[in-house]
């Protein structure tokens, strides 16, 4: 059993004996997450994360503290055996939709890429235009009028190829 990834920044303070911890992730020896459920981390923090962590020394964050060290161990020893499949661990992407990029040629991936630049040279446009509006603060309607005006020069292009 290690800890690993000490994820919070802020120092908390042991309730039995008033010594600075901090919060670490909790593996098996081959560096494999413990969670609680067996399924991969869902990469959250805090009561919704699945993944078993224990408090750490301030002082030396690769040891479990020792007034919380037998809850830590009395959660990893109820959890199921870590997922050892690598893949399952690797990106968020793939975790949450099964997503693998594929291109059928060249020619596809080269015209994704325009598309993309030109998408971002759209919302840079647009982003400088709505810093002279001040009154729109919210990143959601700055979103939406940016892909309103995108809609609309495309309507004005096509209609100026169509005749």
């Amino acid at each position: 059993m290690k800890v690993v990834n000490v994820y919070t920044k802020k120092e908390y303070k042991c309730k039995k004996c008033d010594g600075v911890i901090f919060y670490g992730k909790i593996t098996d020896d081959d560096g494999n997450l413990y969670t609680i459920d067996g399924m991969a981390p869902n990469n959250k923090y805090g009561p919704d994360s699945n993944v078993v962590s224990g408090a750490v020394d301030s002082n030396n964050q690769s040891t479990l503290h020792a007034c919380t060290k037998h809850y830590v161990e009395e959660a990893v020893a109820k959890a199921p055996a870590p997922n050892t499949d690598r893949q399952n661990q690797s990106s968020l992407s793939e975790k949450v939709s099964g997503f693998k990029p594929e291109f059928v040629n060249e020619t596809e991936h080269i015209l994704w890429n325009d598309l993309v630049a030109k998408c971002a040279e759209y919302a840079i446009l647009a982003q400088k235009k709505l810093d002279e509006y001040p009154e729109i603060v919210n990143p959601a309607l700055k979103g939406l009028i940016t892909n309103q005006a995108f809609a609309i020069l495309q309507f004005i292009k096509e209609s100026q190829r169509n005749g």
